[in-house]
């Protein structure tokens, strides 16, 4: 019976290689000196009932995970977490016991042990001396009763009988028997199957219930041409359908039937095509010649007096444009308003003139009909007309006033929209934008989203957010958020300087106090629990709770300042502990191209 060993050594295991734990014991808790320092965190592990279960042993097992508490001799306001670090101790703590916990779960299959129920945790506080704090697990585990009465260590033995077997196939053939000692065990092989013709010729092996596809089969048809047949199934050669009699229709250039000739299948019919009859005469009626025609042939018809033809009169546009005589040609011009140039196409029985296009700087405008006529406003972007200057052919000059240089920006809008008194932020919303998330204006993106992806999209592929509420028309701040390693303050700040994302190679830093402030949305109920920090990268709205900033605090220059965004606070911080970390980087904006 080894699973009481194999779930006790499990458990030892996955404590040892936890980096939250140092020391692993077991036995009575208080013979272990706890007032040790070096031995924390510690882990103790206690079997404490067991219970037969018929087939199963049910065994409880309790394990207690605990740290020493540090309390902080630096007055802080922050009342909930106090002086000390008991609620980082019991996070820390926890977590190991969550990792043991599935580490018994995902072992359920090797059918030594298994979880059985739910466990239940409990934390502490001061429950030893020398002021620790952690958690106790109580789980039981069933592991199998695997005693038999045919046990040769247990006494007085009793002799089992031997086991007989058969293995039969599908067809109840038998293809194995023999007996296996009681106690031992058996390991037979079953025979691979072969495929044969009837030329007993061995055309494949199929291993012990496999399966064996058999080539197609090359079939000749009728016409001798190859037809692939599946193994197994029957061919059926088709006959040739006979050739059914053809029928020769004859007609002439009109398309009128002269006559119809049917033609028996293989056979060779000579086809003659009747004479035409042909009458000439004027137009009032008189007779002029008749006779006909040979099928092919053309006939030269001379009329005694001539036939007078009236001259013909152009119109364009219902405008009489001029008489030709008969059987003569005039070439009409349609020109533009001045010079020779010609202009127009025939389009069905029409003359049409295209429409002009009218373009700016290039760039197409608007087309304008054929004599039609077309005011174009020069406006501002206020809709204030602009006096041209001069025009000058096709060149329009406008007087464009040179704007001040803007010295500094409206702060941006804090993000709260909720009213909780007359006057208050939510009912005033003072700042810049339309809201915390729309510019007032479009950026190089040609839209009105503040946070963007560097490629002016919603998707980004390297976790980097650009924030077009820094737009100055030259560069724009953007923000990595895609690194989950947590790391002291200096190790944040070199970090930082070396960082390089895709083609961004350079140019990055560690995020500054006042780079972090601009991103805190007071709508919220927690600093940045917004898209896209809550969707991309670690996730800042929610999961990352501490980050750093590389700004000192300049109170006690050993601190660094970081930010807690669940509370809201800003917060001095050993520079040796390990936080969060987000780097910024200012961008070039060409067009729509970042670099």
């Amino acid at each position: 019976m080894n699973g009481f060993y194999y779930a006790l050594d499990i458990i030892k295991n996955q404590l040892e290689l936890d980096n939250d734990v140092n020391v692993v014991n077991t036995g009575i808790i208080e013979d272990v000196l706890l007032k040790k320092k070096d031995i924390y965190p510690y882990s103790h592990i206690l079997v404490n009932n067991a219970t037969l279960n018929g087939s199963t042993w049910s065994v409880s097992y309790s394990v207690i995970c605990m740290d020493i508490v540090d309390i902080s001799k630096e007055q802080t306001t922050d009342i909930f977490r106090g002086q000390n670090n008991v609620q980082d101790v019991l996070n820390t703590q926890f977590v190991v016991i969550n990792r043991v916990l599935e580490v018994l779960r995902r072992g359920e299959n090797t059918h030594l042990y298994q979880l059985d129920g739910s466990p239940n945790c409990e934390p502490f506080e001061d429950r030893f001396e020398h002021g620790v704090a952690g958690w106790t697990v109580t789980f039981d585990l069933l592991i199998p009763n695997d005693m038999t009465v045919c046990a040769t260590d247990v006494a007085p033995v009793k002799l089992c009988p031997d086991f007989e077997y058969t293995i039969t196939d599908a067809d109840s053939n038998i293809l194995y028997t023999g007996d296996i000692l009681s106690g031992n065990s058996l390991v037979q092989l079953i025979s691979n199957a072969t495929v044969t013709n009837s030329l007993a010729t061995v055309l494949g092996t199929i291993l012990a219930q496999g399966t064996l596809e058999l080539a197609d089969v090359d079939n000749i048809d009728s016409d001798g041409l190859t037809v692939p047949t599946p193994a197994g199934v029957a061919f059926t050669c088709t006959p040739v359908a006979p050739c059914v009699d053809a029928t020769a229709v004859l007609k002439d250039t009109s398309g009128t039937t002269i006559s119809t000739t049917p033609i028996a299948s293989g056979a060779i019919a000579n086809i003659v095509a009747s004479d035409a009859d042909y009458n000439v005469e004027y137009l009032n009626g008189t007779p002029i010649d008749n006779g006909s025609i040979v099928s092919g042939g053309s006939k030269l018809i001379q009329v005694a007096n001539p036939i007078v033809c009236d001259d013909a009169t152009v119109t364009l546009n219902s405008v009489t444009m001029d008489t030709i005589p008969s059987g003569t040609t005039e070439n009409i011009q349609v020109l533009q308003s001045t010079g020779a140039t010609e202009v127009g196409s025939k389009q069905g029985v029409h003359w049409r003139i295209a429409d002009s296009d009218i373009s700016l700087n290039g760039g197409a405008m608007l087309s304008v009909k054929s004599e039609d006529s077309q005011d174009i406003e020069l406006v501002d972007q206020d809709d204030t007309t602009i006096t041209p200057i001069s025009i000058i052919g096709s060149t329009i000059k406008v007087n464009i006033p040179v704007a001040s240089t803007p010295v500094g920006a409206t702060l941006m809008k804090s993000g709260q929209t909720t009213s909780y008194r007359t006057g208050d932020d939510g009912e005033l919303q003072e700042g810049r934008a339309t809201d915390f998330f729309t510019l007032a204006e479009l950026s190089p993106f040609s839209n009105y989203d503040r946070f963007t992806d560097e490629l002016g999209g919603a998707t980004y592929t390297n976790n980097i957010v650009i924030d077009w509420s820094t737009y100055d028309g030259a560069t724009v701040l953007g923000y990595y958020v895609g690194d989950v390693t947590r790391r002291t303050w200096n190790d944040f700040v070199d970090w930082g300087a070396s960082l390089s994302v895709g083609t961004y190679t350079s140019l990055w830093s560690g995020i500054n106090v006042k780079q972090f402030l601009n991103l805190f949305n007071y709508g919220t109920t927690r600093a940045c629990n917004y898209a896209p920090f809550n969707t991309v990268g670690i996730n800042i709205g929610i999961s990352a709770r501490y980050l750093w900033t590389n700004t000192t605090y300049p109170i006690s220059t050993t601190n660094g300042i970081r930010f807690d965004l669940a509370q809201w606070a800003l917060q001095p911080q050993n520079k040796a502990n390990s936080n969060n970390c987000v780097a910024t980087r200012t961008f070039t904006v060409t067009g729509t191209t970042l670099t």
